[in-house]
């Protein structure tokens, strides 16, 4: 009696039996004058990479910005790389220009051989994996843009405490100081200080001034 049967499961020596005498790895297809060879489908590591690859050149490296205008190239090049082992240049350049001019029919001939449900799968974990990738990009952002207002608001609260009774005279000072070069939190602290010490200078004057004709 069949195992199978008997414990109501498959066993895995019948299901790789199975897949190895029925399976066929790679498919031939003519194009022009040389026979392309085609995956039917990827390995698990294939598959991850190609995914990973598209959605990656969907955003600037630079700037993190979503690029939408790539991800149709980004997938063509990928199904012939991954699927039909085509050997296109790294500039991008030269790989658009060449991806466009072989034209729509061998991309064609190749989808036709693959596993359609993997392929859609794939590209559904692209779109995904964009829109994981757009909202951490935008998380960041928030992050870093709430600590430059918080320091922002220190800053503000440290300007404040120092401005704190200094008259206008003094504050005219302080820009004149400033005046010369790019905002300098340290050179603004030195700035108040200075004329804070002048300030203080002029009051011991006076009072000198006072006592003397007393």
């Amino acid at each position: 009696m069949d195992k199978s049967t008997e414990t109501g499961r498959v066993p895995q020596e019948t299901l790789k039996r199975i897949a190895e005498s029925n399976y066929i790895p790679t498919e031939k297809v003519r194009w022009y004058d040389i026979d392309i060879t085609v995956r039917k489908s990827l390995t698990i590591s294939q598959m991850l990479e190609f995914v990973k690859s598209v959605a990656e050149v969907c955003f600037n490296a630079d700037t993190g910005a979503y690029r939408p205008e790539v991800k149709a190239f980004a997938i063509r090049c990928a199904i012939l790389e991954y699927y039909a082992g085509f050997e296109l240049p790294v500039n991008v350049v030269e790989r658009y220009d060449l991806v466009y001019h072989l034209g729509y029919e061998v991309l064609k001939k190749v989808t036709d051989c693959v596993d359609q449900m993997q392929l859609r799968a794939m590209l559904e974990a692209i779109d995904e994996k964009i829109e994981h990738q757009a909202m951490s990009n935008i998380e960041a952002v928030t992050v870093q843009m709430n600590t430059l207002i918080a320091g922002l608001s220190n800053l503000e609260g440290r300007v404040a405490g120092l401005f704190r009774g200094v008259d206008r005279d003094t504050v005219a000072q302080i820009a004149k100081a400033l005046a010369g070069g790019s905002f300098d939190e340290d050179k603004l602290v030195k700035a108040v200080m200075a004329a804070g010490n002048q300030e203080l200078a002029a009051r011991e004057l006076t009072q000198a001034e006072t006592e003397k004709q007393a």
